[in-house]
């Protein structure tokens, strides 16, 4: 059997998942369909930068990390669009068709890189702050347990645009900023406006929703 990449492993995994959703299939059925039913399916792969991509994640010396039981996945996109151009679920060589996909089935915190669609992207939209505004980098205690954050720097600048803010992934402007965007609102945006489907009620809290701890 010829093996399969992990973007045709997620493309035929979705075609079965939209089959038994939107067609009532069972499983079985909804497999068979895909793999003999004759069905045209098109992708956003992009050959190019999925075999890049495979050559890189195949070659462990590219990851120092594996020797100590590290791993790895990606997912490129078109920034215009939202189109899935390459996905790796993982490192070494792939030896299983349509197996784990760390890309597309582990749940893993964002960190930092929540921070745009939690706390930037909701405050500019509902009017709260523009990308010219500026927010004052200092120590403070939020929240009813009083929390203290800190900065991965281990300091703290003062007045900074939201930019710049953004550019340091800086915690005490996120945590401000959401502060005034708010728990539920904040929560509703990732939940309904970028379609986050692991969340939990245990999530609206400030550490989850501005540093990514969710």
């Amino acid at each position: 059997t010829q093996m399969t990449s992990y973007f045709v492993d997620t493309v035929v995994n979705d075609v079965i998942a939209d089959l038994m959703n939107k067609k009532g299939y069972s499983e079985d059925f909804a497999t068979q369909q895909v793999y003999n039913g004759g069905l045209k399916i098109y992708s956003t792969v992009d050959i190019d930068i999925q075999e890049i991509m495979e050559d890189v994640f195949t070659d462990t010396s590219n990851f120092p990390r594996t020797g100590r039981g590290g791993q790895a996945a990606m997912v490129v996109t078109d920034p215009y669009t939202g189109a899935i151009k390459g996905i790796i679920g993982g490192l070494g060589e792939k030896d299983e068709i349509r197996g784990w996909n760390r890309a597309t089935q582990a749940k893993r915190q964002p960190g930092s890189a929540i921070k745009p669609l939690s706390v930037y992207a909701p405050a500019i939209d509902t009017g709260k702050i523009t990308e010219a505004a500026t927010v004052v980098d200092e120590e403070i205690t939020i929240g009813s347990d009083n929390w203290k954050p800190k900065n991965s720097y281990n300091d703290f600048y003062g007045e900074m645009s939201i930019k710049e803010a953004v550019a340091r992934s800086s915690n005490i402007p996120a945590v401000k900023i959401l502060d005034m965007v708010g728990l539920n609102t904040s929560f509703g945006y990732l939940q309904n406006k970028f379609h986050f489907s692991t969340l939990s009620d245990k999530d609206k809290n400030y550490s989850s929703l501005s540093l990514g701890g969710l």
